[in-house]
């Protein structure tokens, strides 16, 4: 899994063009989902919710990019 966040931070810092911003933007939506899922009940809940609302930036920041 932190590979993963890696390979999104990585494609972040890379997209050029509205299609790569569209496909990152994706990849970030599908991690919030995930950590989102995770219920109040498991002992990484905290952490999940800390870390969802950090991808929500970076989500955003994709967004952003998407009409540029």
């Amino acid at each position: 899994a932190a590979s993963d966040v890696y390979k999104r931070q990585e494609l972040t810092q890379t997209a050029s063009t509205a299609q790569d911003w569209v496909l990152v933007a994706n990849l970030w939506q599908d991690t919030i989902a995930i950590l989102d899922s995770i219920p109040e009940s498991d002992p990484n809940h905290a952490m999940a919710e800390a870390k969802a609302a950090e991808y929500r930036d970076n989500l955003a920041y994709a967004q952003s990019n998407i009409d540029q």
